[in-house]
Formats: C-alpha cells, sequence, structure tokens
C-alpha cells in the first residue's frame, strides 16, 4: 500500500462525517490534509502534534512553535508561528470543520457541492497565502477520484460505511506473531511488506502495512511537469525518476504511462 492509499483511508470517516456536521465536502478536507500534511508525513502531523491541516492557535491548552513559509508581498518567507496540538489525526479532522464554522469569513463556503467551488472559496476567504492553492486543491482531488467522497457524503450513505482495515499501530505489549494471528497473515508476510530487518523489533506507535503494494499509473498529460505530477500523486518526484529510469527530468510527454507505488 502506497502512503497516499494509508493516508487517505485513515482520514476517510472523519471527513465524510464532517460534511453532515459541517457541510465541507470530504473531498476538500482530503485534498487540504494532503497538501498541508505532505500526505501526513510533515513533522507537525507526526506525533505528538497531530495537526493535519496547519491550522495556527492551541486546541484545549496545547500547542506547538513551528517555521512555516509563508507568500507575503509576492515572496515566499519563512516565519515561526504557534499551531494546535491534537492527540489524534481524527480529532484534527474534526477540528478543521469546526474551525470553519468558528470563523465568519467562512460562511459563504459552508454547504457548497461543488469542490471547485468550495475550494476556490476557501482561499479567497484567506485559509492559505500561496497563490495557487485553489488549483493545488482541485488537482489533488481529480488525481486521486476523490469526489467519489463526495457523492457517497451526498448521497446520505455515508455513516454506515466499514472498511477493511489496512494498517496496524502496534501497541505495548505486542509481538509480530501476535499481529499476524489477529489479521489472519503470517509473521513472514509482515516482515516482507514493512521491510522489517529484525522482527523482535517493533515500538508502540510503529505502523505497520497489512497488505501489499499495489503498483500504479500515471497518463502524463499536456502541460504536465513531473514536479506537478509528483504533488498530485503525494510522492517525491525522485521516486518516479528512479521508479521510471527517466534520465532527463524536464523531458516527459504527453501520453507517457508512469509507474509509481
Amino acid at each position: 500500500m502506497s502512503k497516499v492509499e494509508f493516508f487517505l483511508n485513515e482520514i476517510k470517516a472523519g471527513a465524510i462525517a464532517g460534511w453532515h456536521k459541517y457541510g465541507i465536502l470530504p473531498s476538500v478536507t482530503a485534498a487540504q490534509a494532503a497538501l498541508e500534511s505532505a500526505w501526513g508525513t510533515s513533522q507537525l502531523s507526526l506525533a505528538p502534534n497531530h495537526n493535519l491541516f496547519g491550522i495556527k492557535g492551541s486546541y484545549q491548552g496545547q500547542s506547538v512553535q513551528f517555521p512555516t513559509w509563508e507568500v507575503i508581498n509576492g515572496q515566499n518567507v519563512t516565519v515561526n508561528a504557534t499551531f494546535r496540538k491534537y492527540p489524534s489525526w481524527s480529532v484534527s479532522v474534526e477540528d478543521h470543520g469546526s474551525f470553519f464554522h468558528e470563523n465568519s469569513r467562512y460562511s459563504g463556503i459552508i454547504g457548497l457541492t461543488d469542490f471547485v467551488a468550495q475550494a476556490r472559496g476557501i482561499k479567497a476567504a484567506g485559509y492559505a497565502t500561496d497563490p495557487l492553492y485553489a488549483d493545488k486543491l482541485i488537482a489533488t482531488i481529480e488525481a486521486n477520484g476523490l469526489t467519489s467522497w463526495d457523492r457517497l457524503a451526498l448521497s446520505g450513505q455515508a455513516e454506515t460505511i466499514e472498511e477493511k482495515q489496512t494498517s496496524y499501530t502496534v501497541q505495548l505489549g505486542d509481538n509480530l506473531s501476535l499481529i499476524a494471528k489477529k489479521f489472519q497473515t503470517t509473521t513472514e508476510e509482515l516482515v516482507r511488506i514493512n521491510h522489517i530487518s529484525n522482527p523482535n523489533l517493533i515500538y508502540p506507535g510503529q505502523v505497520l502495512q497489512l497488505n501489499s503494494t499495489i503498483n500504479k499509473t500515471y497518463t502524463v498529460q499536456s502541460g504536465d511537469a513531473l514536479s506537478l505530477i509528483a504533488i498530485k500523486l503525494g510522492i517525491s518526484m525522485e521516486h518516479l525518476i528512479q521508479k521510471n529510469n527517466i534520465a532527463n527530468p524536464d523531458l516527459i510527454y504527453a501520453g507517457q504511462v508512469l509507474h509509481y507505488d
């Protein structure tokens, strides 16, 4: 399973619930989380901070200081800011919807059913200083088929969804043998999937994948650049270069099929 699949599986239920409670489309929630947290890999998004959206301030008195970049007068600058600190990703997703309701400047985007309009409205209301923020949200939604989440939420069926578990967070007292038995797999398979060098050495909080990674492809479109494709897919440009044996990163063509994990 790729980091994109893992990340989306982790936040899907909360994103869909956010539509019913706060009127924020799940596709927009997911795209914002992906961009702001680099698909759940940024230091701010990881334990013990769990802030997926770069929301500033404090949450129930908890906060953390981090440097961040802003676009001010057309220039990229780095500033130190105070960000909300959450106990988990699910709480971060919940607070994301609450944030829009707490701030009256976002009142015009609540309940919009067009993800393009909601994405552009969020940018126009001042959520981010990046002039391309809305375009990046829209590209992320389209590249990852996130409008299917919107259709599900708008159909009213979202709250009955049950998904097969695809990852497991190691708990105190766990070992690979017990985890393998719990999920009807083998220790050897868990070792292979997660590239574990020492089967006797796992630690609480470690996230184990339960299914093998599926190879995917992306067909280059007119106007694409490798860096933009990497952002859309939530992977590094270096991964695309290595996976596809690309000699010149500036030379790709429409119709070219790129492989990625």
